[in-house]
């Protein structure tokens, strides 16, 4: 994956977006759900931006966050490993050295 310098620096520059458009039981029966309307629109729902107070909000009545839509900021870390030894003799790139 690579990622652009402007993400890098910017903490709400990746979010990723998920959006339930249905939900049913073990028998295939359509579940309801008290405080959102399920659908593949992601536009029509409130509320559950990154970061304000109605962001993961699962216990409302719908009105100040869908939990069917939600969306999380994506961390960017670097998991570049630093090789050190403690040899004292030179240690060249690509050369495999035994202890």
């Amino acid at each position: 994956m690579r990622v652009n310098s402007a993400a890098k620096n910017n903490a709400a520059a990746l979010v990723n977006t998920a959006e339930i458009s249905r939900m049913t039981d073990i028998n295939g029966l359509e579940i309801m759900d008290s405080d959102s309307r399920p659908d593949s629109d992601s536009s029509n729902d409130v509320g559950g931006l990154v970061g304000t107070p109605s962001d993961n909000l699962w216990n409302g009545d719908g009105t100040s966050d869908e939990d069917d839509h939600d969306q999380a900021a994506v961390s960017i870390v670097d998991l570049a490993l630093v090789l050190t030894t403690d040899r004292t003799i030179p240690v060249k790139k690509w050369r495999s050295y035994f202890v």
